[in-house]
């Protein structure tokens, strides 16, 4: 009989049909992702699950899932899953994190360069009917010889570093374990414990933790120099919404272009349930839908990672039960 894996989200009918081979699948095939009493319905019984971002993996969800053993994740933060509740039960977890660090890295420094050129102002004024040739508007700044300060030099902090020096700027790295600063401070660029005074420029890219919950707060904006663009893609959570819609109202941060939300942390118990509208109504936010890994040849190779984890668990089984067996 073949174990019973479980499909959150639909996924590349190649990967499926490679799946169904050893599998006895449960799939979704539907546009948008299962909820959570879905979820569990689906799991109660399987050996296996390809989890993804919506899928919060926590004790009520493991408790009714006494079969799990394999959770391969499409994603690369892992604040939606109990990574020590899974050990504690036996149940392996693999995250596809290599995968999503260029193209996120690629989306943050195209959100800074959308803020530092105004590229949304500059297409509704020509959507509006109004442009008729060049005039001395919509100046912004360039990110050429800008010092940016980038948070969290994990692999997209550095892959973030990375592009910025290749269009000319200046990351300043911002790190507080001082095992990773010394590796930063090791590539020849300046790393801080904690955000300087005066940055013009900043680019967020915090996994959500114990330590970094709300870690962009009103006592760090205030050290920002007035008007500073800040991009975020790390995760929701990491930022106080509330500050930042102050400091946006303000004039205090005089751009923000974020991927992520607060209300998608399924980890947080008490979170919002939308974007803050005042960003929607705002003229000086730039905002995109969870894009950062939205790639398409990226997308199919972290199903077929997943897959492939799976399917590397199930072998590990099959040849472990083979020798006990044969041991008889």
């Amino acid at each position: 009989m073949k174990p019973k894996v479980a499909i959150s989200c639909r996924i590349h009918p190649e990967v499926l049909h490679a799946l169904e081979v050893r599998f006895e699948l449960e799939a979704n095939r539907e546009e948008g992702p299962w909820g959570p009493h879905r979820l569990r319905e689906a799991c109660r019984d399987a050996w296996g699950l390809m989890a993804f971002m919506t899928d919060r993996i926590d004790d009520t969800f493991l408790d009714a899932c006494p079969g799990l053993r394999v959770v391969a994740a499409c994603l690369r933060g892992g604040d939606n899953i109990d990574e020590a509740g899974c050990r504690k039960r036996g149940i392996a977890v693999h995250r596809s994190e290599d995968l999503l660090t260029e193209p996120t890295a690629e989306l943050a420094v195209s959100l800074l360069l959308g803020l530092a050129r105004g590229v949304m102002s500059g297409d509704r004024w020509v959507r509006s009917g109004g442009f008729s040739g060049w005039k001395p508007v919509l100046y912004g700044k360039t990110l050429a010889r800008s010092r940016v300060g980038v948070v969290g030099m994990g692999k997209i902090g550095c892959a973030v570093a990375r592009m910025l020096r290749g269009l000319g700027a200046r990351p300043v790295g911002i790190e507080s374990d001082p095992v990773v600063r010394a590796k930063v401070d090791g590539m020849g660029m300046d790393c801080h414990a904690d955000l300087p005074e005066g940055m013009d420029m900043v680019i967020l890219a915090l996994p959500l933790g114990r330590g970094t919950f709300h870690w962009f707060d009103a006592s760090r904006i205030e050290r920002l120099a007035p008007g500073c663009l800040v991009v975020n893609v790390g995760r929701g959570g990491t930022v106080d919404e509330t500050s930042v819609s102050r400091a946006l109202a303000a004039g205090v941060i005089g751009g923000w272009a974020t991927d992520v939300y607060e209300f998608e942390d399924l980890s947080l118990p008490e979170r919002p349930s939308a974007v803050p509208r005042d960003w929607i109504d705002s003229e000086r936010t730039l905002l995109t839908p969870h894009l950062g890994s939205a790639v398409d040849s990226v997308r199919y190779a972290i199903e077929w990672e997943a897959a492939r984890r799976l399917l590397d668990a199930l072998s590990r089984r099959e040849d472990a039960e083979r020798n006990s067996i044969l041991s008889l």
